[in-house]
């Protein structure tokens, strides 16, 4: 995996953003205009888009970056998912559209994979609203 301070060969364009909540480096809205910039072309998500490390605010990330780049992620596997309960889930999903969902650009699921300490329903809810409220935008 490579971070945005060591990109991998230029033929490779998939990038691993450090999540800064483990680096302890600057928040990644420091780092992403340098690589938008054109140096690296083909960078035109932001995946995971983890709602809880420092850096990653969703509403920042959309109103600098959300002309040019899509989000996926945004419902927090650390303690949205598995300690909410499944109204505080639903909540979740509900904010994270509003903010990134505007405009188009942005791909509803967890920030990273689902643990098995993760109660079933709160999963469910988390699909089952996303597709409810969509609906309910349209």
């Amino acid at each position: 995996l490579a971070s945005l301070d060591e990109p991998r060969p230029a033929e490779d364009r998939a990038f691993c953003l450090t999540p800064t909540a483990r680096s302890g480096g600057a928040g990644i809205e420091a780092k992403v205009p340098s690589y938008y910039s054109g140096k690296f072309p083909g960078f035109d998500a932001i995946n995971p888009v983890q709602v809880a490390a420092r850096g990653m605010q969703p509403e920042v990330l959309k109103a600098e970056f959300g002309d040019r780049l899509t989000f996926w992620g945004g419902i927090d596997t650390q303690r949205i998912l598995p300690f909410g309960t499944v109204e505080e889930v639903r909540a979740e999903v509900r904010r994270i559209i509003d903010i990134l969902g505007p405009g188009g650009g942005f791909v509803l699921n967890s920030v990273h994979n689902i643990q098995g300490d993760v109660p079933p329903e709160n999963i469910v809810a988390m699909f089952d609203e996303a597709r409810s409220y969509r609906r309910n935008l349209m």
